[in-house]
């Protein structure tokens, strides 16, 4: 009951599940939660309300996987933004960004550029993610940008998601070849 409420965005029937004793934090025979459910199906009024309710934006799934996983597979800023927020209220803390999907080992950062979602890893870099990760194979994030070949998650990333600073650095190198070639 809990679940299909979450996925179809029912806040009256998240309540009444919850009014019956479900636990927010409750999970499916995948690990799954309620709250990743509503952000895979997209569905803003329950991410809020079981948020307000108390769900949990730590938990893992079976699969290793976070509320805050679920919501940068899905390129959903507005979530993504949510559970930050959420979490810094709830912490004092700012989301861990360092969180990662266990089975490559990935950063939320990793994910999104492996996704070459463009949007994703400007809104992450603007969060403070760190550009100096690497999976568990030991390929930096550096690499892995390089690896999907988009020429603007390349710049952002050796960046760390400041593009007037890159411009300014290929500026200098082209002055400097320049001065060596007169």
């Amino acid at each position: 009951m809990l679940f299909i409420a979450a996925e179809k965005g029912d806040v009256s029937g998240i309540a009444s599940a919850l009014t019956l004793g479900v636990s927010v934090n409750a999970v499916n025979g995948d690990g799954e939660t309620a709250l990743m459910h509503a952000i895979i199906c997209g569905k803003g009024n329950a991410v809020k309300y079981l948020l307000s309710k108390g769900a949990d934006i730590t938990m893992r799934d079976g699969k290793g996987w976070s509320a805050a996983t679920y919501a940068v597979v899905d390129e959903n800023e507005e979530f993504v933004r949510l559970l930050a927020e959420m979490h810094k209220s709830l912490t004092g803390k700012n989301l861990d960004l360092e969180i990662t999907e266990l089975e490559r080992g990935y950063t939320l950062l990793m994910l999104a550029v492996d996704l070459e979602s463009v949007s994703m890893v400007k809104l992450l870099l603007a969060m403070g993610a760190k550009t100096d990760s690497a999976d568990k194979n030991g390929v930096s994030l550096v690499q892995q940008a390089i690896a999907v070949k988009n020429a603007e998650i390349i710049d952002l990333i050796i960046s760390g998601g400041n593009l007037e600073s890159l411009k300014e650095i290929e500026r200098k190198v082209e002055d400097a070849l320049k001065d060596i070639s007169s």
